[in-house]
């Protein structure tokens, strides 16, 4: 005969007249801040110049600071003022641009409209033709670096290079010096106790384990699991979910205006309705007992550009309701 043990990790619980436990998720404040990011004048007039330039000027202080307590009193030249420079050691300040031949260009994307073989699409952008810049408010100049460096340094890094100018007009590096870290603020105790959950790459579109999203939603909603784990899901005050929830990868075909090319993109598009109507139903499950905060992702469908805008009520009729 199975012994009954009355202990918080049972599952089950012998029959009898008790009421069941029932758990009430903690109410917690939400502000919508995202009202910054909205732009409906639909105006591409606006660059991230300013920005890096904003950043260059903020960030110029730290790094001359930081370039005397590492060089002593070397002279910081602008790149205007490499002329008079020229085969002397000094120290320049700006932003490194890494040119790289790979790079995905509007250029290339504009041969999907005159029905040209796209290129495959690449996991690694990296070549050994790429080319290390730093530019300030006004010119750029060319690094001379080694390959085996090349690839430890990306766009849009601020910093500080000892070198001198050569006679091709490029900067030879001898030395780097960077910014450092942003100064360490104190933590902030918060209000309450509500946690959070993140979820992030779903891709129901090729997905087939319906289970372990079942099991997912039913963690949530707290039909899952013992006493002690229901009383700690009332916690969860809301589930962000981080992005590619409809797909993860993004399928074109190189036939553009081919009938094989047209078939592909009804496979693809029928594809993606069949996976938003998967999202709609697995989301409606959670959003029923929990707030969900649901953004977009590189693939799902939704504008490329940033900021994405959120995924029209359209393609979710059932959870937009909420």
């Amino acid at each position: 005969m199975v012994k009954i043990e009355d202990s918080v990790r049972k599952l089950l619980s012998k029959p009898g007249s008790e009421k069941p436990q029932e758990c009430k998720r903690q109410p917690t404040e939400y502000e919508d801040l995202t009202g910054n990011f909205y732009d409906e004048s639909n105006a591409f007039s606006m660059q991230y110049c300013h920005m890096y330039a904003i950043r260059l000027t903020e960030l110029r202080e730290v790094l001359a600071s930081r370039v005397e307590a590492k060089w002593g009193k070397v002279q910081i030249a602008k790149l205007a003022e490499l002329e008079d420079f020229e085969g002397k050691e000094c120290v320049i300040i700006g932003t490194l641009f890494k040119h790289q031949t790979w790079k995905p260009s509007i250029l290339r994307e504009l041969s999907e409209d005159h029905q040209l073989t796209l290129p495959e699409p690449r996991a690694n952008y990296c070549s050994e033709k790429d080319q290390l810049f730093l530019e300030d408010e006004m010119l750029r100049i060319k690094l001379v670096i080694g390959d085996a460096d090349l690839k430890n340094y990306v766009t849009g890094v601020v910093c500080a290079i000892l070198g001198h100018k050569d006679k091709h007009g490029s900067f030879v590096i001898k030395e780097w010096c960077f910014p450092g870290c942003v100064p360490r603020s104190l933590p902030v105790q918060p209000k309450s106790k509500g946690k959070l959950i993140f979820l992030s790459g779903l891709d129901l579109a090729a997905s087939s384990k319906k289970v372990s999203l079942d099991l997912l939603a039913d963690w949530i909603r707290g039909m899952a699991g013992n006493a002690v784990v229901q009383e700690e899901v009332t916690c969860v005050t809301r589930v962000i979910v981080a992005g590619n929830s409809v797909k993860s990868v993004t399928k074109t075909n190189n036939l553009m205006g081919h009938a094989e090319g047209k078939a592909q993109d009804t496979a693809i598009t029928a594809e993606v309705a069949a996976a938003t109507k998967r999202v709609d139903e697995f989301f409606i499950q959670i959003a029923e007992c929990c707030c969900v905060t649901l953004m977009p992702g590189q693939h799902d469908p939704t504008n490329i550009m940033l900021p994405q805008r959120p995924l029209h009520p359209c393609i979710l009729p059932r959870v937009s309701r909420y």
